[in-house]
């Protein structure tokens, strides 16, 4: 009998989410004075941070729970599967990535309190709830960059908004809760419909980075898409991601991670009542350690005087200031301009005769020239600068 035949390669295994899930499970017995639960735990490589908490947003209240991932590698990134389970059946399952700069994951309208604390539902059992949080890391996904694009966003999802071709699955309630214009929407009944509601007026990609910023607004992104930002933040009246853009542009400039050059474009790209609007004390929310969907109320924290206000002042300023050297560079130029076309139209005696050296007179025109393309050279504010994500 000869040996048996196996396909080149031998038996392919099929590779397991983790080793072994990271749980983490806690028990809520006064449900009535319960306000939030923090749990840290560590995993092989990660550690991991659940806040499960009791949160509000248009008047009614929700379970809420966020996810943080930190690690001590630099540069690093995971992909992982959230499970949440009561009394071991999974109530709620969702993927994230996670990365340096991104490293939260908040599913907001999680649950409604009412039906977490009504007994017919079965989530108490003897007078108290066991939670427990299954985080499994996974293979990490390629990212397809395609035109049209659909994307589910983590929580109930009950609205769909249809840019162009593309497809968003949100909650209209959340909508609400962070925008002016879509709590008018919500009022009018136009959010309280099956049909998807059309945006043609504005990018995909765009209104995409929008709903992400929405959705997670303690993530990464970059100081030059930031006025693209702040016009749809202001078009959809979103106080928070205005505060998400002050807060980028604030950490490129106190970490001097800019150019004077690029400084100085940017200056230039944030005229300066935007700027100003953009850093104004009345319309800035401050930043906070309560969480996000948290009654103030419930948190009970003293109020502070903003530390941000003598940072805004002094980035002002800085701003003003390389605004004013582009502005003295271009008078200078013109003004040179204007003396050599004065001397040009000079009328000249005819009994004069001007030798000059022509050599040297063309080298220094095209060093002239050579110069003025470099301080005229084009600026693409869409490239992303290296800046870090701003802190909470």
């Amino acid at each position: 009998m000869g040996r048996r035949k196996e396909k080149h390669g031998g038996t392919k295994q099929v590779e397991s989410f983790a080793k072994s899930p990271t749980v983490m499970r806690f028990a809520i017995a006064n449900l009535e004075k319960f306000n939030d639960k923090l749990f840290v735990c560590s995993a092989e490589k990660f550690n991991w941070t659940a806040h499960f908490y009791r949160g509000r947003f248009l008047n009614e209240e929700y379970v809420v729970f966020d996810i943080y991932c930190h690690c001590h590698i630099p540069n690093w990134s995971c992909d992982a599967k959230v499970d949440v389970r009561i009394w071991d059946n999974t109530l709620y399952s969702i993927e994230h990535h996670y990365e340096l700069r991104r490293n939260c994951m908040s599913c907001p309208a999680f649950l409604k309190w009412d039906d977490f604390i009504d007994p017919t539902k079965g989530y108490i059992r003897d007078g108290r709830v066991v939670v427990e949080i299954h985080i499994f890391e996974m293979p990490k996904k390629i990212q397809k960059n395609s035109a049209v694009i659909v994307k589910e966003y983590p929580g109930i999802r009950n609205f769909t908004i249809s840019v162009g071709k593309s497809r968003f699955y949100v909650n209209r309630e959340l909508l609400a809760h962070t925008s002016e214009f879509f709590h008018r929407e919500y009022d009018y009944g136009r959010l309280d419909t099956a049909e998807p509601y059309f945006l043609d007026d504005i990018s995909p990609i765009d209104f995409k980075l929008y709903l992400d910023l929405t959705y997670h607004p303690k993530q990464y992104f970059s100081a030059y898409h930031a006025k693209d930002m702040l016009i749809i933040a202001k078009r959809f009246l979103n106080v928070e991601v205005v505060t998400t853009c002050q807060n980028v542009i604030l950490e490129d400039l106190k970490e001097n991670k800019l150019s004077t050059k690029d400084k100085a474009r940017l200056a230039e790209a944030y005229d300066l009542d935007t700027v100003r609007e953009l850093f104004n004390p009345e319309t800035l929310l401050r930043p906070s350690i309560c969480p996000r969907f948290m009654p103030i109320e419930r948190y009970k924290e003293d109020e502070r005087p903003s530390p941000v206000y003598d940072e805004v002042t002094a980035v002002l300023a800085e701003l003003d200031h390389y605004r004013q050297i582009v502005i003295s560079r271009g008078a200078n130029r013109q003004e040179k301009e204007e003396e050599h076309l004065c001397e040009q139209s000079g009328e000249i005696d005819d009994d004069v005769v001007i030798i000059e050296n022509v050599v040297e007179k063309e080298n220094e025109g095209d060093v002239g020239e050579e110069g003025a393309r470099e301080e005229e050279e084009d600026f693409d504010i869409s490239v992303p600068s290296t800046s870090g994500c701003y802190g909470y």
